[in-house]
This record gives structure tokens, C-alpha cells and sequence, in this order.
């Protein structure tokens, strides 16, 4: 069973928001359901495989995606800046 890590700290890249759905230990855990979700996978300084959809051009979009993902049973979703 894959770890859950729950929210991490915001992401800062390129401009715009994304919605992190999960965080994962294990890369091929994280990679399953970036694809199933149709989102990326980003991996965090600290090493941990972050699950993301997005990215959205700006928040009123991303605050959309982020009640999306809260619907389909992705409770801990957070928005993140990219």
C-alpha cells in the first residue's frame, strides 16, 4: 500500500496554480495515478513524488480543478504555485 504524505509546500516553477491530489514515496505508485488522473508527477527536493493536475493559468481555474479532485475522493487536494 503506497504512503500517503499528505500536502507539502508550495511548488515554484514555471507561472500559474496546480492542484496537488497526493504525495507518494514510491515513484511508480505516484506515476499510476498521474496517469489515471490524466496529471504529472513532480518530484520534491525532499524526494517525494508529488501528484499533480494542472497547471491552470489562474486561481479561479485551479480553486475549480481543486473541487474537482475533492469530489472524485481526493480529500487532502491543495493548491500549489507552479
Amino acid at each position: 500500500q503506497p504512503t500517503n504524505y499528505g500536502p507539502a509546500a508550495s511548488i515554484r516553477s514555471a507561472s500559474g496554480f496546480a492542484v496537488q491530489v497526493a504525495s507518494f514515496s514510491n515513484r511508480d505508485y505516484a506515476a499510476l495515478l498521474a496517469e489515471k488522473l490524466g496529471g504529472s508527477m513532480h518530484r520534491a527536493p525532499s524526494g517525494i513524488y508529488q501528484v499533480l493536475l494542472g497547471p491552470y493559468p489562474d486561481e479561479l481555474g485551479a480553486r475549480e480543478g481543486l473541487e474537482e479532485a475533492r469530489r472524485a475522493g481526493y480529500s487532502d487536494a491543495r493548491l500549489v504555485n507552479r
